[in-house]
C-alpha cells in the first residue's frame, strides 16, 4: 500500500528520501522507453514552449498520477505542463522527468531524471529556497541527491577534480535551444584550447554534466546563455527563435 504524505509534516531526512523515492521511481517508468522509436513523436508544445516528444508526455502523465498518490499536497512545476498546484499546496516539485530526451530516445546514457524541491513559503520561491535536489541517470540507476548545507549522496564515489589547467581540462557545454554560432563566438578559444590536451563535450543533458564533476569525469560545466542574454543586445530574441521557448532566467 502506497502512503500518501504532506509535505509540511515531513523532517529533513524524510523530505530528501522523498525526493529520492520520486525520483528512482519515475526512472523506472521511463527506462523501458529508452532509445523507442515511438517516443521520438511529437505530442505538441509545452507550456514553456519547446517541443513535447511522445516520451516526455508519458513521463509527465505518470508522474502527476504518481505525486497525487504519494505526495497529494505538493505543487509540480515541468517544463511541459507549467506550474499544477492543490490549493493546499505546501512545496513545490521542479521536476524535468527526462533531462536529456533527445539522447533518451537516441539510448544513450546521458539521459537522467531531475528533481528538485523547495518549499512555497510566499508563494514565489527562488533559488535560493531550494532544499534538496536529485539526479538519477535513467540507463544505469546511478543516484545523486544534494542536501542544503548537508553536502551530497550518491551511489557513485564523490571524486572531485583537481584541474585548473585549461589546456588539460575536460568539460563540457549546451547547444541545444541555443544560438549555436553565438555561444561559439563566446566559447571557441576555450575550446580551441582543450581540445587536443583535454577534451570538450556537448553531452545532451545538463544534469548528467554537472554530475560528472562530481565522479570526476569532467573538471567544469560551461552555461554562456544567461550572459549571452543579459550582456548582449538583442540575444534574447535569437535564443526564442532557435528555442522556441521562453526565456526564464
Amino acid at each position: 500500500m502506497v502512503q500518501a504524505v504532506r509535505g509540511g509534516d515531513l523532517g529533513g531526512s524524510a523530505r530528501s528520501e522523498l525526493v529520492l523515492e520520486l525520483a528512482r521511481r519515475l526512472r523506472e517508468r521511463v527506462l523501458p522507453e529508452l532509445g523507442s522509436h515511438a517516443g521520438r513523436g511529437a505530442a505538441g508544445m509545452g507550456a514553456g514552449g519547446d517541443v513535447t516528444f511522445a516520451v516526455d508526455a508519458l513521463a509527465e502523465a505518470w508522474f502527476a498520477e504518481l505525486l497525487a498518490s504519494r505526495a497529494p499536497r505538493f505543487a509540480v512545476y515541468s517544463e511541459d505542463r507549467g506550474l499544477v498546484a492543490p490549493p493546499d499546496a505546501t512545496d513545490v516539485l521542479v521536476v524535468d522527468p527526462i533531462d536529456g530526451t533527445r539522447p533518451a530516445m537516441a539510448g544513450l546514457e546521458s539521459a537522467c531524471v531531475a528533481v528538485a524541491l523547495a518549499p512555497l513559503g510566499d508563494g514565489a520561491p527562488t533559488m535560493a529556497d531550494v532544499e534538496v535536489g536529485c539526479v538519477v541517470e535513467i540507463k544505469s540507476g546511478d543516484w545523486f541527491i544534494a542536501v542544503r548545507d548537508e553536502g551530497v549522496r550518491s551511489s557513485r564515489p564523490v571524486s572531485l577534480s583537481e584541474g585548473t589547467d585549461i589546456s588539460r581540462m575536460f568539460w563540457s557545454y549546451g547547444f541545444r535551444g541555443r544560438p549555436a554560432r553565438a555561444v561559439v563566438e563566446v566559447l571557441g578559444d576555450l575550446i580551441d584550447a582543450s581540445s587536443v590536451g583535454g577534451g570538450t563535450f556537448e553531452l545532451g543533458s545538463q544534469s548528467f554534466s554537472m554530475t560528472r564533476i562530481v565522479t570526476g569525469q569532467l573538471d567544469a560545466v560551461v552555461e554562456v546563455g544567461s550572459r549571452l542574454i543579459d550582456d548582449v543586445p538583442g540575444m534574447r530574441e535569437e535564443f526564442e527563435r532557435v528555442g522556441g521557448g521562453q526565456v526564464l532566467n
